[in-house]
């Protein structure tokens, strides 16, 4: 028993005492006598323990029944994105009866397995879409920038919510990052070749009407990145096909192995530099 409230701030539900063994007159013996102080139905808090926001947090997700999730603010905070929120933000299912209210607001959203995750014994959502929910863009950029979710798993969990409302404005976000992250990974990729003392090459050239970050016209060698890993706007395999068939020879480098691998992305460009 004590194992729970260490682990879950204080807060036991009366469905958890059942399983560790406690009787309904034993839960109300403690009640009566102070030592657990009842904070919603079937949630109760022992009495030595400060009401914190985790415990807060707590007693809002587990009140509102056993599907209940941390959604928005209070989700990104237990991921540790960012700070508390005032109040709680609670997902129930559509059909769910909602009896007792807390200060909490509350969502109805049915949510795909998928995007639930269980995080020191509390349901909130999977961080992409946590990620998404919160319409941020610094929030967006600071996740994927710090990896702690990649583009794919974004646009994947995007695609997974399609009909959710706000569905618009995310994508809009995430379009938006990845041109971020490939506009960064370009001024990368120049600043790799000016060290190296690369020269020979031009930015943002057309040929055959695609735009190519950089290219040795000369050798007659396109140079692509990419932005974050999978990212919605990556280049096309038609593009390298087209400029291949042309003639190109083509190299194509992710923002890991522009930031991650530099000397690899140089070896490849003196290399292609040098081919027959």
């Amino acid at each position: 028993m004590n194992g729970i409230f260490a682990a879950q701030d204080g807060i036991i539900t009366r469905s958890q005492a059942f399983a560790a063994g406690m009787s309904r007159s034993a839960i109300s013996r403690r009640v009566t006598s102070e030592e657990w102080t009842r904070e919603a139905p079937c949630i109760y808090r022992r009495a030595d323990r400060r009401m914190t926001p985790p415990a807060e947090l707590r007693v809002a997700v587990y009140s509102a029944g056993d599907d209940a999730v941390a959604f928005g603010p209070s989700a990104a905070w237990w991921h540790g994105l960012s700070p508390a929120p005032e109040q709680s933000w609670v997902n129930i299912p559509v059909r769910c009866a909602l009896e007792y209210r807390l200060h909490r607001r509350v969502r109805r959203r049915d949510l795909r397995p998928d995007d639930v995750v269980v995080i020191n014994g509390l349901q909130v959502t999977s961080l992409p879409l946590t990620v998404l929910d919160s319409a941020d863009p610094s929030l967006i950029d600071h996740a994927l920038r710090s990896k702690r979710v990649s583009m794919r798993s974004l646009v994947d969990c995007h695609r997974r919510n399609a009909s959710r409302s706000g569905t618009p404005l995310a994508g809009r976000l995430l379009a938006e990052a990845g041109e971020r992250s490939r506009a960064a990974a370009r001024q990368r990729l120049i600043t790799i070749l000016r060290r190296a003392g690369i020269d020979g090459w031009a930015a943002h050239v057309r040929v055959l009407g695609h735009r190519l970050d950089v290219a040795f016209a000369d050798q007659r060698t396109a140079v692509l990145v990419d932005g974050w890993a999978g990212c919605l706007q990556s280049h096309s395999s038609l593009v390298t096909a087209s400029l291949d068939t042309a003639g190109w020879q083509v190299l194509q480098f992710s923002w890991q192995e522009l930031y991650e691998s530099p000397a690899k992305v140089v070896a490849e460009v003196r290399a292609s530099l040098t081919r027959p």
